[in-house]
C-alpha cells in the first residue's frame, strides 16, 4: 500500500513539520536599522515590536474568538507574528468548507481580509502598522495543519 502525501495524511511527523515550516517561511532576515526606523516619526519599530511581545506574552494563551486561541507571539525585526490555533481539525475545516461550497483559496482570502480588518480597527495594532510595523498571524488547526498566514503591512 502506497502512502499518499497531502492534506489529511496521518504519516508520523508530517503534521508537526507544518508549524515550524510556517514560522520559518515568515522569518525575515535580520532587520537593518533602516527597517526599524519609522519613515514618518523615526520611532524604532523593532523596539516597539519587542515591547509588545514582552507585554503580551505573559497573557498567552489567549482566546480571541470562540474557536481561535493565540498560543505565542514572536517579534522579528519590525514584524510581530501571532501563532494562533483553531479549535478544529483540518478534516473538520475541510468538511465545513465542502458543506458550504467554499474552496480553500476563497476561504484563505476571506481570512486575510478579516485579519486585516481586525488589525486595522484595533487601536494599538493599527498604530504599530501605520508606523511601519507588520502584523502577521499564522493560523493552524488543532492537529497542526496550516490554515492561513495573513500579513498586514498597511492600514488605511
Amino acid at each position: 500500500m502506497q502512502a499518499k502525501i497531502g492534506r489529511g495524511n496521518t504519516l508520523d511527523g508530517l503534521r508537526l513539520m507544518h508549524v515550524p515550516l510556517a514560522i520559518l517561511l515568515t522569518w525575515p532576515r535580520v532587520a537593518t536599522a533602516n527597517e526599524c526606523l519609522s519613515k514618518y516619526t523615526k520611532t524604532d519599530v523593532c523596539a516597539y515590536a519587542k515591547k509588545m511581545q514582552t507585554e503580551m506574552a505573559p497573557a498567552l494563551p489567549m482566546l480571541i474568538s470562540s474557536n481561535i486561541s493565540v498560543r505565542s507571539i514572536i517579534a522579528i525585526g519590525p514584524r510581530i507574528v501571532f501563532n494562533a490555533t483553531w479549535a478544529q481539525t483540518d478534516a473538520e475545516v475541510d468538511a465545513k468548507l465542502l458543506a458550504a461550497g467554499v474552496s480553500r483559496p476563497v476561504y484563505v482570502q476571506k481570512i486575510d481580509e478579516m485579519t486585516k480588518n481586525y488589525v486595522c480597527r484595533a487601536e494599538e495594532l493599527s498604530a504599530f502598522v501605520r508606523l511601519g510595523g507588520e502584523i502577521q498571524y499564522t493560523y493552524t488547526t488543532v492537529d497542526n495543519f496550516p490554515v492561513a498566514n495573513p500579513l498586514v503591512a498597511l492600514c488605511p
